[in-house]
This record gives structure tokens, sequence and C-alpha cells, in this order.
């Protein structure tokens, strides 16, 4: 099962690395939005409402020498905890489990959160520690396992894999009902409860 999700996760980044131009504010918009769909239940399980959810990568700062998060002064601002989900650069899960971690926000970031300052691209992110991220604990949330019975019309013809798009792969990998064919997100909705 891991090969197929290794190759599942290869496909699309292959298919986002062929692209000629870097994802549009919207469709990176799209793509957090489906994100997003995985962890609602644990926002309103802890009442939170509006959370300021930002799927980042993270990766290795020799200065630190620790794995960290960097954020723009416009994501710092809204004066609000944090919430993340690791993610690459084509907005995949870096967890299979897909785990959610919140920054606290801290009013004094401008003072105590190191800076790195991009002299080409003119702006300043600031370098969270992985370490600062506290995993948010869903154990509460988890249901017993069920057998579930997936209702799948048995006469039904199967497509071809030539028609599966980058949206189905994705709600088929964050099991998301997104994809534009009923039937799948149908499928998915009945394994997720």
């Amino acid at each position: 099962m891991d090969y197929v999700k290794n190759r599942d996760k290869k496909i699309i980044f292959i298919l986002m690395t062929l692209r000629t131009q870097p994802l549009s504010a919207e469709e990176k918009k799209e793509i957090i939005s489906m994100l997003f769909l995985k962890h609602k239940a644990v926002f309103e399980h802890l009442n939170i409402e509006n959370p300021l959810f930002i799927p980042k990568m993270n990766y290795y700062n020799q200065e630190l020498n620790c794995r960290v998060v960097g954020f723009f002064d416009s994501e710092l601002k809204h004066a609000k905890d944090i919430y993340i989900e690791f993610v690459d650069r084509a907005f995949l899960s870096e967890d299979k489990e897909r785990r959610l971690y919140k920054w606290t926000f801290d009013p004094d970031y401008k003072t105590t959160v190191t800076q790195e300052y991009d002299e080409v691209k003119k702006f300043t992110k600031y370098l969270i520690p992985v370490t600062k991220f506290i995993l948010i604990d869903i154990e509460p949330l988890k249901k017993h396992d069920k057998s579930i019975d997936i209702n799948v019309d048995k006469n039904l013809n199967d497509l071809p894999i030539s028609e599966l798009t980058i949206r189905d792969i994705f709600a088929i990998l964050h099991k998301a009902p997104v994809s534009n064919k009923l039937w799948l997100n149908s499928l998915i909705e009945q394994r997720n409860q």
C-alpha cells in the first residue's frame, strides 16, 4: 500500500513540476481549502472559529541547526494562533497521518523570532523552529473502527485511468470529497464515516 501512496505522490509531483507557471493565487487558495477539509471537524470540536490555517513546508536551517517553518509578516500580523499541516512544494502532505499542529501566537514575534531577509525578493521571513509547534490531539475525535459498507453499483462501468484528473488524485490521496465525479465523492464520504 505504501508503494501505491508513494507512486501516486510521485505522479502528482511530476504533474506539478511539469507546469510552465507557478500555481496561481486561486489555485493555491483552492488547494488550501481542500487541505482544510481534513481538519474542519477538529476545529469545530475545539470551538475554533475562523482558524488561521496555513499549510507550510519545513526545512533545515543551518544557522539555527534545526528544522524551521518560514512565515511572512503578512501571515503573522493577524495576531492569531497559526494551525499548519506540513506539506511539500506541491502542497502534498508530508505526513501520512495528516496531523495538525499549532503555533501559539507571540505578540513580540518581531523581536523574539529569528528573521531572514531575502535581498533579491526584498522580504523578511520569520523562522519558527518545528519544535515550537504543538501537535493537536485528535484522539477524542477518533471513532472506533467500523466495518464500512461501501455501496457501489456493481453494474457501473469503471472509467479508464486516463480520465483521472489531478483533482481526483487529490481527492483520493487526501480522502476529501472534492472531485467533480459525484460517485467518487460519495465513495470517499462513505469511507470517512
